[in-house]
């Protein structure tokens, strides 16, 4: 179900950002840190390709700057600590307080994407509202 709501949230970011070029990448590069199988041979191999690419998506925000990267910085940085507690505190347990909050902070990073496309910023704004 998790997947599903992930699919169905990238899919209508990918449509939303098609206009801006960078918010399109960076939504393509956090649809991959979701979809794309993490190896799981070891603890450490696990976590520490989690933290890696985390610290990928970290260096976009960075070095391209859009409308989310410093929204997206921040959500990264919590993934980043709750990786770390993971591999830490060995968050293995499927309903363990690492697994809740991985799945929460990945999909308020595709929520973002979403909020902050070219399309509905100036709605979120209220641009052509009139001053009350």
């Amino acid at each position: 179900m998790y997947l599903l709501a992930c699919g169905a949230l990238l899919a209508t970011a990918v449509v939303l950002n098609v206009r801006d070029v960078r918010m399109l990448a960076l939504t393509l590069l956090v649809g991959a840190t979701i979809f794309l199988p993490v190896p799981a041979h070891t603890q450490m191999q696990f976590y520490g390709t989690c933290i890696l690419v985390e610290l990928t998506v970290l260096a976009y925000c960075v070095f391209f700057h859009s409308r989310a990267s410093c929204l997206m910085a921040h959500i990264v940085a919590a993934m980043l600590v709750a990786h770390f507690m993971g591999w830490m505190l060995d968050g293995s347990p499927p309903l363990s307080p690492y697994r809740v909050i991985v799945k929460i902070l990945e999909f308020s990073q595709l929520a973002v994407c979403v909020a902050l496309s070219p399309v509905l910023t100036p709605i979120l704004r209220n641009s052509d509202a009139t001053p009350t």
